[in-house]
């Protein structure tokens, strides 16, 4: 049950739980249907009782035998120490910019109906880099100013401060700080907003 409710949860923290939510996302985009299902133990079953007993009894027996394993067995410990030296290291980093967004490593899991385009245009605005705030680099030029406000055009400015798009923001957003219209589960409420606001073409 506790396996379910860490999936069901989306726990990051445990390697399984990861595991198990990619195996789910590569399935469900092959177009199949995935059901969990959860099993009660096997108490009371005579021949699984016996062998908890045995296994208990093997567990403390001592043998100066050597005992060779695959190296396949050692996958599982690899993974988990590779993600929390990777999540360690990404704990380090709380002024980057996306770290309050997301502040876990591993995939961002988006609605299987989402285009190519749209998915990159969630991500150009989870890392604040678009056509329309960034073309300047390109260009060798100056940094963009809202005309409106009279500051610099950022995505953050655009999502939820400048007065030009208080309407659509109001209505797709409900107040909600950068970190929530970031989302994953907000998806589509930030491509209704972005397209309302005529722009698709400048992210």
């Amino acid at each position: 049950m506790s396996c379910l409710q860490s999936v069901s949860s989306r726990d990051l923290d445990r390697l399984t739980t990861i595991q198990v939510l990619e195996e789910y996302h590569n399935l469900t985009m092959l177009g199949k249907q995935i059901e969990f299902c959860w099993i009660p133990s096997h108490v009371g079953i005579p021949g699984n009782e016996q062998a908890d007993a045995l296994a208990k009894i093997a567990i403390n027996q001592t043998t100066d035998e050597i005992i060779l394993s695959h190296y396949q067995d050692f996958f599982d410990q690899i993974r988990r120490f590779i993600y929390t030296s990777f999540q360690n290291l990404w704990n380090q980093s709380p002024t980057a910019k996306l770290f309050p967004i997301k502040n876990t490593i591993g995939e961002t899991f988006i609605p299987k109906k989402t285009t190519r385009r749209e998915e990159t245009i969630f991500f150009r605005c989870r890392i604040g880099h678009s056509t329309l705030t960034h073309k300047y680099l390109l260009e060798r030029g100056t940094p963009p100013i809202c005309h409106t406000c009279s500051c610099r055009l950022t995505i953050h400015h655009i999502l939820t401060q400048c007065p030009l798009y208080k309407l659509q923001r109001n209505k797709f957003f409900n107040n909600q700080t950068i970190i929530h219209i970031l989302q994953s589960n907000n998806i589509f409420n930030l491509f209704k907003f972005i397209n309302e606001s005529s722009l698709t073409t400048l992210i």
